[in-house]
């Protein structure tokens, strides 16, 4: 008998399933999102993260949330509550919002980002805040991403990160998504859309709001 449960460990480990049955922490992410995903995906890896993290295909899909929220935390706290609404109590979850705030627009589109100018190709979206701009000298930015981390027993934690930036005259580059053609952060002399994913992951809003979660989790671990 001992035997078989040795082979069975053995098996399990080589599959990597060892992490899920032993480990004590696992971390759900509330996002549909699949450019959110690869992007948290990437700086997991960046990171050595060493404990499960579930995403939408792991718990039968993300629930559609209003996201109804008058700032970034609100909406993120939205998304966890969401999914908590689904998986149940008493896990870590997490989600996150962003969005980009242009100074000559007051702010905007700021937790707006992602339904600027309607129902549109993000390219329109990036056209159009262009021509909101075009008698502007100010073109003065910061994206900014927050996440919300439910703990097990019910408390909440966010955590922030700012990047500044300028929005450029033309959209310029492919990689990326969102506003990243249109936005260049401050010491650099292109957009996030021309750096490679590795140098993006250096200095992005997300990358700054993950190293705060990933900071406070290994000491929750």
């Amino acid at each position: 008998m001992k035997k078989w449960i040795f082979l069975l460990f053995v098996g399990l480990t080589s599959y990597g399933f060892y992490k899920i049955l032993i480990h004590p922490m696992k971390l759900y992410v509330a996002t549909g999102n699949p450019h959110k995903i690869t992007e948290f995906k990437r700086l997991m890896a960046l990171h050595g993260v060493d404990f499960p993290v579930l995403f939408g295909g792991d718990y039968g899909g993300m629930p559609e949330v209003d996201e109804n929220g008058d700032s970034y935390e609100a909406n993120a706290q939205l998304k966890v509550e969401g999914l908590e609404a689904k998986i149940g109590e008493g896990r870590w979850i997490v989600a996150e919002d962003s969005g980009l705030e242009v100074s000559a627009l007051s702010g905007d589109p700021g937790i707006y980002s992602a339904r600027f100018g309607g129902k549109i190709p993000q390219t329109e979206r990036n056209q159009l805040l262009l021509s909101r701009l075009s008698n502007s000298s100010d073109r003065s930015a910061r994206f900014i991403c927050c996440y919300c981390l439910k703990s097990p027993d019910g408390k909440l934690y966010f955590f922030r990160g700012v990047c500044e930036g300028t929005i450029l005259a033309a959209p310029q580059g492919g990689q990326g998504f969102g506003y990243d053609p249109v936005f260049q952060p401050n010491g650099e002399q292109r957009s996030f859309a021309v750096m490679s994913d590795e140098q993006k992951d250096r200095i992005s809003h997300r990358a700054m709001a993950f190293n705060a979660l990933l900071r406070f989790l290994k000491n929750a671990n």
